[in-house]
């Protein structure tokens, strides 16, 4: 009763960063959600106190990549971002979401995929399309 031709999943906070490993490694994912989830690994290291991550760590991550390459590494499944988060569990606006995703945005514009990565903004839960 499942049409693997669309198959999604959501991740909630944590669960989003467990989701976006589990999509670049299920190809059978068309979509994902991040819900609430933490925008970069990046910005953990750079706040002083990071909130809720303990359950996120990966030791030496960053030598190697952030969760905006696996966002493009999904490329060109659907990524919906609804109240990202910074490490200190505030929520991103989409502005800044774009200025740390921009590559991606880049990306997707030189290689035609409009629609890749969608941004839900928090205040109004109002979809802003990054392409």
């Amino acid at each position: 009763d499942v049409d693997p031709e669309h198959l999604s999943a959501q991740g909630t906070g944590a669960m989003g960063i467990v989701l976006l490993h589990a999509a670049v490694l299920e190809p059978l994912l068309t979509s994902i959600t991040l819900d609430r989830t933490l925008v970069s690994y990046r910005n953990a290291v750079e706040e002083p106190v990071p909130h809720d991550l303990a359950q996120s760590v990966i030791p030496g991550v960053l030598r190697h990549y952030d969760l905006d390459d696996l966002v493009m590494a999904i490329a060109p499944r659907s990524v919906v971002v609804t109240e990202p988060k910074d490490a200190a569990g505030k929520t991103v606006e989409t502005e800044a979401m774009q200025k740390q995703y921009a590559w991606v945005v880049a990306t997707d514009k030189k290689l035609h995929m409009a629609g890749h990565l969608r941004i839900v903004a928090a205040a109004h839960r109002v979809e802003t399309s990054v392409n």
